[in-house]
């Protein structure tokens, strides 16, 4: 499940995002696969080194190719970051 996670966005901001973001990948077909995670700590910043705010939103997924096609729908809505990940379900 190709999962996005927000840094530096308020609460506010991160759930207006979602719903641009909704809007730009809405027809992949694995969009349903698709979670958010919304972290509820509205006070938190990611800051550069000379103290310049840098939000961003990372995808994590198993696949390159969903998080290539991932980032160029949303690259226009903010900055992007892509992990490939490996997943191991429980035994």
């Amino acid at each position: 499940m190709p999962t996005f996670e927000f840094y530096g966005y308020t609460t506010a901001e991160t759930t207006e995002l979602i719903t641009a973001i909704k809007q730009q990948i809405g027809e992949l077909p694995f969009c349903q696969d698709i979670v958010f995670v919304i972290k509820e700590l509205d006070n938190s910043k990611v800051i550069t080194w000379h103290g310049e705010e840098k939000p961003f939103v990372r995808i994590l997924t198993r696949s390159s190719e969903k998080a290539e096609q991932l980032r160029f729908k949303i690259q226009s809505l903010s900055d992007v970051e892509t992990v490939i990940i490996g997943y191991y379900p429980k035994v």
